[in-house]
């Protein structure tokens, strides 16, 4: 088995019912390792131009462990190209303990380093 590096900028092809869909690796952290862009639209077949692909609106941005789902076949590696300027920046992730329960509801934030607390309803 050829083991494959996953590194910023490489696009990753994710097959499922209704097709075909993309993801690129954005950015990394140390802790959660990739933090991957998954593009809206959905494929017949792979597109030629890996830069059309990323220039297509986000659907989601997750931390995801890519290099294992490539190494486990789960996802196929099909190329690096540029990460879109507007990404390159390590996003800012937010997570809740209760959504729904208004003013009990309490956010937590992330910028990949730091994170904060807001108790107020976003």
């Amino acid at each position: 088995m050829v083991r494959i590096l996953i590194k910023i900028g490489d696009v990753i092809e994710i097959s499922h019912r209704a097709g075909i869909s993309y993801g690129q690796v954005i950015n990394t952290n140390k802790r959660y390792k990739f933090v991957l862009a998954v593009y809206e639209g959905s494929y017949n077949v792979r597109p030629d131009d890996l830069d059309s692909i990323v220039s297509q609106r986000v659907q989601f941005i997750t931390l995801f462990l890519v290099q294992d789902a490539v190494n486990q076949g789960i996802f196929d590696l099909i190329g690096n190209t540029s990460v879109p300027l507007n990404l390159k920046r390590f996003p800012i992730f937010r997570t809740t303990n209760n959504p729904g329960q208004g003013r009990k509801t309490m956010w937590w934030f992330w910028d990949g380093e730091n994170e904060w607390q807001v108790d107020t309803p976003l």
